[in-house]
């Protein structure tokens, strides 16, 4: 999850992206929404993704003083799992989520640590985009010239897969059949020019 707290029309986006792991070594883009909106309604949508997939980890950056906001994610799980357990609101506890939330510190250069990630798998078609993320294609297919935020939550969702592979990681079992993928328009625009770097 990135966590750029849109206030304006000129804002970044904060983007939530859901990548899974086919057996195959494929990686799938199974969830995507990007939009401005403010931290409690960033709550309340990434709620909502964790309830769409049984995730085996979540991660939110806490570069930059986002850090309250990961442990305040927490306590919001905290609350959400104490109203599923006291069957509130129709909500039984089978609607807990379990899913370990954790942050994660981006240090370095975002558009070298994005472009170093990302180029290769989408060119490879080791990366398979949903052919329904417009806004994920859009900043793909601008990169690193415009927003950032998509392709920013899309390599931490994948570098999360790579870091814990082993650990906690649980295979998909195949293409979820009502998807369908597609390919950034130029794979290789996922890259930088050295002489922008600003």
């Amino acid at each position: 999850v990135d966590l750029s707290q849109g206030k304006t029309e000129r804002s970044d986006f904060s983007a939530i992206e859901g990548v899974g792991l086919t057996p195959k070594g494929e990686f799938l883009e199974l969830y995507s929404d990007i939009q401005r909106r403010r931290p409690d309604q960033i709550i309340k949508d990434l709620i909502s993704a964790l309830r769409v997939f049984p995730w085996t980890v979540c991660g939110i950056e806490d570069n930059g003083g986002q850090e309250y906001f990961v442990e305040n994610f927490k306590k919001e799980i905290e609350n959400w799992n104490e109203l599923c357990l006291n069957q509130i609101d129709g909500l039984t506890p089978k609607d807990r989520i379990l899913t370990p939330i954790i942050g994660i510190n981006n240090s370095g250069d975002k558009i070298k640590r994005i472009e170093s990630q990302l180029q290769p798998m989408i060119a490879s078609g080791q990366l398979k985009i949903r052919s329904d993320s417009k806004i994920l294609f859009g900043q793909l297919d601008v990169f690193p010239y415009m927003k950032k935020d998509g392709p920013d939550a899309l390599e931490m969702a994948v570098r999360l897969i790579k870091d814990n592979a082993g650990n906690m990681i649980q295979f998909i079992d195949s293409t979820p059949k009502e998807i369908v993928y597609s390919m950034v328009d130029d794979p290789n625009s996922v890259q930088s020019d050295a002489t922008s770097v600003g």
